[in-house]
């Protein structure tokens, strides 16, 4: 890992870039799976919903009180949701 300030810093980075352009998400034809922790903190405050809510056939999944480190720390919960969403019959 990096030193906390150069982490702070890439995030600031992002999160100043002003990525609120949701066209190209309306553009994406594929079925998304939208899974993280709920309390994430790039991705957090409603995010996740709002990604989900402009894609066009999207599944949404957040953890309840995880953060950005969800698919570390509850990778098996993780793996099993991506599991279930690939096998899901689309057909019926």
């Amino acid at each position: 890992m990096n030193e906390p300030e150069v982490i702070v810093r890439g995030l600031r980075a992002v999160l100043d870039a002003g990525l609120d352009d949701v066209a190209p998400l309306r553009r994406v034809t594929a079925r998304c799976l939208v899974i993280g922790g709920e309390a994430d903190q790039l991705f957090g405050d409603g995010q996740m919903a709002t990604t989900a809510a402009h894609l066009q056939d999207a599944r949404l999944h957040p953890f309840p009180g995880e953060t950005h480190m969800a698919p570390v720390e509850r990778a098996r919960d993780v793996a099993r949701e991506l599991r279930a969403f690939l096998v899901t019959d689309r057909a019926g």
